[in-house]
């Protein structure tokens, strides 16, 4: 992604902000892939909405399990939701809509790992350390790394500035269609060709 940006001369910033809240609404729909495969469940529960899972998945018969999954996917379409409000109604520019995002999954993941009980990985166990799963420990890291991020761009306001690499090269360039200034460019050279009006 950072290449393609680069190629483009779009701000990875910018881009990373306006993807955000469409990954979080993204993967709470991938999340129902979960409930086909009879994974990512979390203890017995005695609640409605239990799911029962097969012995070849690790349940027993007769026992209704959380349906973690379908927590995540909850979390993850308020995400998004939360992502584009925050976006409309603060300035969230230079990846910090982006670092919102992370923060905002890790927290919630966070959450729902401590729910879980299903192997991960292939083993019949989770690989944990200090009583929390290795995906706890990600989302730990993560999560104060995208607060990190927030504090340390928290002054940051200036524009993000789009220009197409070759411009910023040699100055030219074909014009792209889907950007209004080489557009506006393009207009402005026709004008000032020999025979134009």
């Amino acid at each position: 992604m950072w290449l393609a940006c680069r190629r483009r001369g779009l701000s990875l910033g910018a881009v990373a902000d306006t993807v955000a809240p469409g990954i979080a609404f993204g993967q709470a729909i991938a999340r129902w892939g979960n409930w086909f495969n009879q994974e990512l469940y979390g203890s017995p529960t005695t609640l409605p909405w239990g799911l029962e899972i097969d012995q070849a998945h690790g349940g027993q018969s007769g026992v209704l399990y959380h349906p973690t999954f379908l927590y995540e996917s909850l979390w993850d379409v308020a995400l998004g939701f939360g992502l584009i409000l925050a976006g409309r109604r603060f300035t969230l520019r230079h990846g910090r809509l982006f670092a919102l995002y992370v923060a905002g999954y890790t927290l919630g993941r966070f959450w729902i790992e401590g729910l879980r009980i299903d192997p991960v990985g292939g083993v019949d166990h989770a690989v944990t350390l200090l009583e929390l799963r290795i995906n706890q420990w990600t989302s730990i890291v993560l999560f104060v790394g995208a607060l990190v991020y927030l504090w340390v761009t928290r002054n940051k306001d200036t524009e993000e500035i789009v220009v197409r690499a070759s411009h910023k090269q040699d100055g030219g360039g074909a014009a792209d269609p889907a950007l209004p200034a080489d557009q506006a460019d393009a207009e402005a050279d026709t004008r000032r060709a020999p025979g134009g009006p």
